[in-house]
């Protein structure tokens, strides 16, 4: 009988016990009045504890890395299809888009004509002014990590002669304008052999100028419309599309620009003696 007592009031104090096992922690100063089995349950939960812990850390850390890879290849994606991801001399925050609705005729407000009208002084003033600034210093550093330092043409302070494709583009708008007025550009006195070089050079800017209309796929819807003079439908040109901010990228342009027409600063080495000035319409 006396057993029994003694039996139901361990058992007494060991229930009593476990209730409060969620908040006695290992060291206190009850630790060295449990049983031995009650110490060794509990050690075996706080190894848990930790193992649970580690697992958990491990867990965190790897899903971690995997989100933040899936980021970074998000955003290079992304990149790739709405930003500039090819290597260029232009400062980002120089490359600013926005919607521009773009006329269909250089004249349509009365305005006078700059690069399109018949050909005059004011004519081609204006296309002087817009190739003012063409000519660049090319970064030594960008030109060796696109592999073009050993060909290039380095100047005297030490910057690669340059330019940005917009001025290439825009010199080949100039070409064909020329063509259609041959006889104000002296075209049509040169010889047969000067004519099939021109051909050349004019086809080969009606190929870039494709080139470059299909490398920038202007996505800018089109819609169709009837019109009251004709039969077929007529195209509405007046949607606006995401054009680079021509100001803001001058704004870079400008002071990278470097004066070619310095004697003695563009010299092919080859002709050392002659030290003329190579004209950039020639070489783009």
């Amino acid at each position: 009988m006396e057993k029994s007592l003694n039996f139901i009031k361990q058992r007494s104090e060991y229930d009593a016990l476990s209730q409060h096992d969620g908040v006695e922690f290992i060291g206190s100063d009850q630790e060295e009045n449990l049983p031995s089995h009650q110490k060794a349950r509990r050690t075996h939960r706080w190894k848990s504890y930790v193992k649970l812990a580690l697992i958990s850390g491990v867990l965190f850390t790897a899903y971690s890395f995997l989100m933040i890879t899936l980021a970074y290849n998000m955003a290079k994606s992304d990149r790739k299809i709405g930003q500039r991801f090819l290597k260029t001399p232009v400062d980002p925050e120089y490359i600013v888009y926005e919607p521009r609705v773009m006329e269909q005729w250089e004249d349509r407000h009365g305005e006078p004509v700059t690069y399109f009208g018949e050909p005059s002084e004011k004519i081609d003033k204006g296309w002087h002014d817009l190739f003012k600034y063409q000519n660049i210093g090319v970064d030594p550093k960008l030109m060796k990590e696109m592999d073009r330092d050993w060909e290039g043409i380095q100047l005297p302070d030490g910057t690669y002669y340059g330019s940005i494709m917009v001025f290439h583009h825009l010199h080949c708008l100039k070409n064909l304008y020329h063509a259609l007025n041959p006889e104000y550009y002296g075209l049509a006195n040169l010889t047969d052999e000067e004519q099939t070089s021109w051909r050349d050079h004019t086809t080969h800017c009606l190929h870039m100028l494709k080139e470059a209309v299909m490398c920038q796929g202007d996505t800018t819807v089109l819609t169709m419309m009837w019109a009251d003079y004709r039969l077929r439908p007529i195209g509405n040109l007046t949607a606006p599309h995401e054009c680079v901010n021509w100001n803001r990228l001058m704004e870079w342009v400008k002071p990278n620009s470097r004066d070619l027409t310095q004697e003695g600063y563009l010299v092919h080495p080859k002709f050392v003696a002659d030290a003329q000035f190579v004209s950039v319409v020639q070489v783009l």
